[in-house]
């Protein structure tokens, strides 16, 4: 079918300003493009070594013939301008492969710094390094080539290289005073006071005091614990500028690491009377007050934070987030005024992702599930393809002991993250709890193909959950599901798969050796991998119970007593399992009495009512 064709002169006016504006646009972008591309060509020509000709080769002595070197030249110019262009408009892999190109032509400065920039856009900080370190080598005058390989360092975390980096930037360009500035907060972040602060002597010798220099000074005293003289230089810093908060609180600061309290505290009374609604003021009295736990100051303080619409949400939800966290004892008292402010603090951002999973997470701590459940039900359907938020709902689910909650959100977010293993573990965490041992193993195989095809050093970036914990936990399902059906060989091979890939696994380890010990089977090895939880965690009631039953199985009921014992008093005592094993090696001593007695604990405990019946009936009976 023809497009139809637009008769001459039939455009309305705006289509015709439409059209002019279009050609404006196009004709300016390619006018800019082609600027750039000539600034590309006039650094590779300035901005290296000048030289554009390619050198003698290694192994020649002589030059290339003056054809060659002309089209050589051409064919660089050509892919380098190419390259620009493809790096301008967002296309950095054509990019990369024009400027390799070019290097292949020619190594040169100027091409390593553009490689270099590519490869720190990608994320490859190793590769960055490696081509802005070569590209510095050619030009050490270059600034722009320390600039961007500081930024790599910066990237790569690596501090001590960053550090030596600025130190050749300060050697070379003695006049650049804000790197000096830098090389020296580098010095005080680093942990090297004494350093920092032989750095801002030489400014502050050169060019005289500011502000700024003597707060710098300040801190590098502190620091390096010499108090009396950053209080000398608090003092000198007050001559130039007067009342100053931040001098207040370094003051403060200072007098809390001399140990004094009460002057510490005076500072931060008055700062909090004279500037109530500054941030950095309150934020830092709220913390001292914390730090002392004067928990009624401080809740007062936080409820200025949270009220103050200068200070993030975020900020606010990292202060929340530390105090549910703490658990000391004397908080249980302000536990009202703690309520408040986390209501106050979901009003100011409830329909924010973070402030949604922090009421979540206090929920949880107060073991108010199902207000939990609520909030994480709003938050799956606002947000389904949120992951941490279907993940948050099942372990409530799985904490709240809800199989059947468990398998429908675990079936609902298969649908939306497929292929995730992470849904096919909870699916076979409530089918065991269920007693559906078929369904356990069909899971569990098939979720371990999908974790496999990625490998155990894959870690999730999103929700931070490594697939090393999750296949191990398949394999661990998989082995107690084949035992559950008396596939026992099975079992076993699960058990011995999931060790391979961590040997000294505790949950592996102490559940295949609790099932040998069932079968009164291998029982010596059994002895051994139990040995090895024990050693990590000697008072663990369940380790100690597992070690103690093998020992029964093989007859040494003595040393069996003493483990189940010590089981007894490390928390097992409100474990059936527990209770019935020490009542069982009682009654193989022959203590009846004492062995009926644990029975009936275990039986009001939950454990298997009808086999603990029978035993006592049993020993009554003899």
């Amino acid at each position: 079918m023809k497009r139809p064709v637009e008769k001459e002169g039939s455009a309305t006016p705006e289509k015709n300003e439409r059209r002019k504006a279009m050609k404006k646009t196009n004709k300016y972008r390619y006018f800019i493009v082609t600027v750039l591309v000539v600034l590309g060509i006039i650094i590779l020509d300035g901005g290296c070594s000048g030289k554009v000709v390619p050198e003698k080769s290694t192994n020649q002595n002589k030059t290339l013939p003056a054809t060659e070197s002309a089209e050589k030249i051409q064919n660089f110019n050509y892919l380098f301008t190419e390259a620009l262009k493809q790096k301008i408009f967002g296309n950095y892999k054509n990019a990369m492969k024009y400027f390799l190109e070019c290097e292949k032509i020619k190594p040169d400065d100027a091409v390593e710094y553009q490689i270099s920039g590519i490869f720190a856009i990608s994320g490859q900080g190793p590769l960055a390094v490696k081509y802005g370190e070569m590209a510095l080598q050619k030009d050490p005058g270059n600034i722009w080539y320390y600039y961007q390989l500081a930024s790599e360092f910066q990237m790569l975390g690596e501090t001590d290289s960053l550090i030596s980096l600025y130190e050749r930037i300060v050697n070379r360009f003695p006049e650049l005073v804000k790197e000096k500035m830098t090389l020296g907060d580098l010095y005080l972040q680093n942990k090297q006071p004494e350093k920092a602060l032989k750095v801002y002597m030489e400014i502050e010798k050169k060019y005289g005091k500011s502000i700024e220099l003597e707060k710098k000074m300040i801190r590098a005293y502190a620091n390096n614990k010499k108090y009396e003289k950053a209080l000398g230089e608090i003092r000198s810093a007050e001559k130039l500028v007067g009342e100053d908060k931040e001098l207040w609180l370094m003051k403060a600061g200072i007098m809390q690491s001399m140990q004094k309290s009460d002057e510490a505290e005076e500072i931060f009374d008055t700062l909090i009377r004279r500037y109530p609604s500054e941030p950095q003021v309150v934020m830092a009295a709220y913390g001292r007050y914390m730090q002392k736990k004067n928990y009624e100051k401080a809740l007062q303080l936080l409820e200025k934070i949270i009220n103050n619409d200068q200070i993030a949400q975020n900020r606010k939800l990292d202060y929340m987030f530390e105090l549910i966290s703490n658990e000391d004892p004397l908080l249980n008292a302000h536990e009202h005024e703690i309520r408040k402010l986390v209501k106050e603090i979901y009003e100011k951002g409830k329909d924010d992702l973070r402030t949604q999973l922090f009421l979540v997470d206090y929920y949880s701590r107060k073991e108010e599930n199902e207000k939990a459940m609520d909030v994480l039900r709003k938050m799956i359907v606002k947000f389904p393809g949120f992951k941490i938020g279907w993940q948050q709902i099942l372990y409530i689910s799985e904490k709240m002991q809800k199989p059947d909650t468990v398998l429908y959100y675990a079936e609902q977010g298969m649908k939306i993250f497929k292929d995730d293993p992470l849904f096919y573990v909870y699916m076979c965490s409530a089918y065991i709890g269920k007693n559906k041992n078929e369904k356990v193993t069909q899971y569990a195989e098939n979720g371990l193909k999908l974790a496999l095809l990625k490998g155990v050093d894959y870690v999730e970036k999103e929700t931070g959950v490594d697939y090393k914990t999750i296949i191990i936990q398949l394999y661990g399902y998989l082995g107690e599901a084949y035992k559950n059906l008396k596939q026992f060989k099975k079992s076993d091979q699960a058990f011995e798969e999931g060790l391979k890939v961590d040997p000294e696994n505790s949950y592996l380890l102490n559940n295949y050796s609790y099932y040998l010990s069932l079968r009164k089977e291998k029982l010596k090895k059994a002895l051994r991998m139990s040995g090895i939880t024990l050693k990590k965690e000697p008072n663990n009631d369940t380790y100690l119970d597992t070690y103690g039953w093998i020992l029964y199985n093989m007859g040494k009921v003595r040393e069996a007593k003493k483990y189940i014992r010590k089981a007894l008093e490390n928390g097992g005592a409100s474990s059936p399992d527990i209770l019935e094993h020490y009542g069982d090696i009682l009654y193989k001593n022959g203590d009846k009495h004492e062995a009926v007695k644990y029975w009936k604990l275990a039986i009001e405990k939950k454990g298997n009512k009808k086999k603990l019946e029978k035993k006592i009936e049993s020993a009554r009976s003899e």
